[in-house]
């Protein structure tokens, strides 16, 4: 085995020489480093091309150009502000319109129907007109001044009756 310079022709030329001579000789060992490190090379360039998703494997190298009227392909929220504000203002005209009545009807309170609930009480949809008899109201005047009226609700306790009337 010589020892040359291992540089252009002459790694060529001991690469060829490896053929025919047992061993490995400088030249196999720099062709073998260069081939190792050109392969490194491209295996960090597709991580990085892939965004070190190791899982792509037969699929085209991500080049998305998707930022040209971008906002026509999202539902975008930038309005959100200003669609609270003009509820707000919304809100507030509706109240300076009914100006003496509530912004939601008065609602009795009533007792949930199932076993596990029936201890809490809850909103109900509207008074029963015996309800609204024992408060001396009418049901169509009722309506009129913002009072929520359930025709078809019956009174099954009087402590239900009390607590509503009063």
């Amino acid at each position: 085995m010589t020892e040359k310079s291992s540089t252009g022709a002459g790694v060529f030329r001991d690469v060829i020489n490896s053929i025919f001579e047992p061993g490995v000789n400088r030249g196999v060992m720099v062709v073998m480093n260069c081939a190792f490190m050109g392969l490194f090379a491209i295996l960090v360039y597709l991580m990085f091309a892939t965004r070190f998703n190791l899982h792509m494997q037969n699929k085209q190298l991500p080049n998305v150009h998707l930022r040209k009227e971008w906002d026509l392909r999202v539902r975008t929220w930038f309005n959100q502000p200003g669609r609270k504000l003009r509820r707000r203002n919304a809100r507030v005209a509706k109240a300076a319109k009914i100006a003496p009545r509530p912004l939601e009807l008065l609602r009795p309170a009533v007792h949930c129907p199932t076993v596990k609930y029936n201890r809490k009480t809850r909103v109900g949809r509207g008074f029963t007109l015996e309800e609204l008899k024992a408060a001396g109201i009418t049901a169509k005047y009722a309506a009129t001044i913002g009072i929520a009226v359930d025709y078809r609700r019956k009174n099954r306790s009087e402590e239900s009756l009390a607590v509503n009337t009063q």
